[in-house]
C-alpha cells in the first residue's frame, strides 16, 4: 500500500480524516517520487441512469456522471494540477462524458 511504503509521516498527511480529499492527494502526490496513474475503469456505472437501465445520455450522446463520481474525479485532476504533477488519468467508459 502507498501509505506503508511513504511511511509514518507521512502516511498521517495523506489519511488526515480532516482534510479534503483534494488536499489529501495532493499530499499524496507531493510524497511520491514517481508520477502515479489513477484508473477509473468502467466508468459507466457513474452514469446517471433511467430506473437502473438506461444511460442519461445529453443531446451530443455524452453521459451524465453522477454528482459525487463527478466529485472524485475533479478532486484527482484538481490535484494532480496543482501539484504539477506528472500524474495522469485513464477513465475508461462506453460513452463519452458531459
Amino acid at each position: 500500500m502507498v501509505v506503508d511504503e511513504l511511511g509514518t509521516e507521512a502516511g498521517r498527511h495523506i489519511t488526515y480524516p480532516g482534510d479534503t480529499l483534494e488536499r489529501r492527494l495532493r499530499n499524496l502526490l507531493s510524497a511520491v517520487d514517481e508520477p502515479l496513474l489513477f484508473v477509473f475503469d468502467d466508468f459507466d456505472q457513474n452514469i446517471d441512469d433511467v430506473a437502473g437501465k438506461r444511460p442519461v445520455l445529453d443531446d451530443q450522446g455524452r453521459g451524465r456522471v453522477r454528482s459525487e463520481a463527478a466529485e472524485v474525479l475533479g478532486a484527482v485532476l484538481r490535484a494532480i494540477r496543482a501539484e504539477a504533477s506528472p500524474s495522469r488519468v485513464l477513465v475508461t467508459c462506453r460513452y463519452p462524458l458531459a
